[in-house]
């Protein structure tokens, strides 16, 4: 459906087919305004809901025995020289 409007005297508008406390996004695009609601977006779900077991754990091992058996095979972990280095300041 395509309506025409007319601003009031402090440059506002009325739309009709809006629902109350909705928020919607208008752009100005060549010729015209586009007004659209805005989607809506959900936040993360917790992380613990969102957790999963190691596989490790059903044998009865930790992971530090995983790890640790591992290491008795050949597994080196060495520190980096970037890890060496000061974390730089946050830019934003």
């Amino acid at each position: 459906m395509t309506t025409l409007v007319t601003a009031d005297e402090k440059g506002r508008l009325c739309i009709k087919g809006t629902e109350k406390g909705r928020k919607y996004l208008v752009k100005q695009a060549e010729g015209g305004w586009w007004v659209a609601p805005v989607p809506e977006v959900h936040p993360p779900r917790p992380a613990s809901t969102n957790r999963r077991d190691w596989p490790g754990r059903k044998d009865g091992r930790t992971l530090w025995k995983h790890i640790e058996r591992m290491g008795k095979l050949g597994l080196r972990i060495e520190e980096s020289d970037s890890g060496k280095q000061p974390v730089p300041p946050c830019r934003f």
